[in-house]
């Protein structure tokens, strides 16, 4: 069994996505699943503002942070193929989107309170 954790003070990912489009683009890539990448495209299209962009992007760094840390040493399943969505009954899940690789999926928490995210990982191999 694997447990992770992470906690994120969101302003660092408000002030990354002020920096430039560049800088906003390159974390994208590098911490989000395509199909993620196409959610934030529609939520940033939908004139939310940049708080909340900001929230929405930390829950899944810090989810993803906490599971990476969950599945070490047995693997090194880097954002890209990590996707933060919830199952049926609403609980929260990373599923991992990698070729060859059979994980289930790994069970997470969050929590957020003003300027903090939390999150908590669990994989059972």
């Amino acid at each position: 069994m694997g447990i992770g954790i992470d906690i994120l003070k969101v302003s660092r990912i408000q002030a990354l996505l002020e920096k430039s489009k560049y800088t906003e683009s390159r974390f994208l890539e590098k911490c989000l699943h395509p199909k993620e990448i196409n959610q934030y495209r529609l939520l940033k299209g939908s004139q939310n503002n940049i708080d909340q962009r900001a929230k929405w992007l930390g829950v899944r760094w810090s989810v993803k942070e906490a599971a990476f840390k969950a599945l070490q040493p047995s693997y090194y399943i880097y954002m890209p193929f990590m996707e933060y969505k919830h199952n049926k009954k609403g609980m929260p899940l990373i599923h991992i989107h990698k070729d060859n690789l059979s994980i289930p999926p790994i069970y997470v928490s969050v929590s957020h309170d003003g300027e903090y995210i939390v999150s908590n990982a669990l994989h059972f191999p």
